[in-house]
């Protein structure tokens, strides 16, 4: 499966269309302050969409993040971001615990 999918998806990133398939710019890979927030983003996610999640602790992530998203990332700091938005999204919509996510209300 992670092969078939690997190659699926080095098909679609080589087409010369990826920029209306992905919403990103191109703009540079990385920018000034870029390690300072990614940091911050590690810190933030670990302390609020760890093992043990609380609606309060995820909707702190949720908004840090959109107000991260706003800045002048870099490119890979940008697809950081994203991918954390979605995970954040993804534990508030899921209220009950599971496999080793413990959700505290």
């Amino acid at each position: 499966e992670g092969l078939v999918y690997a190659k699926r998806c080095s098909l679609i990133l080589s087409d010369k269309k990826r920029d209306k398939i992905f919403d990103i710019p191109l703009f540079d890979l990385h920018k000034e302050d870029d390690k300072k927030h990614k940091k911050h983003l590690r810190e933030l996610m670990w302390k609020n969409v760890g093992i043990k999640r609380e609606t309060k602790g995820l909707k702190e992530a949720q908004k840090t993040i959109e107000k991260m998203l706003q800045y002048d990332n870099g490119r890979l700091l940008t697809l950081r971001l994203l991918s954390a938005k979605k995970i954040v999204e993804s534990a508030l919509l899921r209220t009950l615990s599971v496999g080793v996510h413990f959700r505290n209300n």
